[in-house]
């Protein structure tokens, strides 16, 4: 819907670099369940400072030039 209507939007799973099926990654940025194992879903605090938030503002910033 937002390309059909030119609204600029981040997609975070295709182009967020955060692969959490990396076993390093997902230990290392995903939330654990109520099983303490990481849920390879669910980004953690530092994953989204890491992953989200730069390029989301970057987004916001390119798209406040016009």
């Amino acid at each position: 819907i937002c390309d059909k209507y030119s609204i600029p939007y981040y997609d975070c799973y295709k182009d967020g670099g955060l692969n959490s099926y990396m076993p390093i990654m997902n230990t290392t940025y995903m939330t654990a369940g109520a099983s303490g194992q990481p849920d390879y879903t669910h980004p953690n605090e530092e994953a989204y400072k890491r992953y989200y938030v730069p390029q989301v503002i970057s987004m916001i910033e390119e798209n406040l030039k016009y």
